[in-house]
């Protein structure tokens, strides 16, 4: 048995599936003030922007990569 196995596992074909990098994900909250930060492994440029919803203005506005 232990051999039929054996030559089973020679005769399997490589299926060659990319594998799936995870998404970089957003983490953000309001305590003492408000904080973002991109966490993940994928390279890429996020703008920022804070607004104050009352009075309709830009309040600040910069970009980061992931990891920061």
């Amino acid at each position: 048995m232990k051999q039929v196995l054996i030559n089973e596992y020679g005769n399997l074909k490589q299926l060659n599936i990319p594998v799936k990098k995870e998404k970089n994900k957003c983490i953000f909250n309001f305590i003492n003030g408000a904080f973002v930060e991109i966490v993940g492994s994928e390279s890429k440029k996020y703008i920022v922007k804070f607004y104050d919803r009352d009075k309709e203005k830009l309040i600040y506005e910069t970009e980061i990569t992931n990891n920061m």
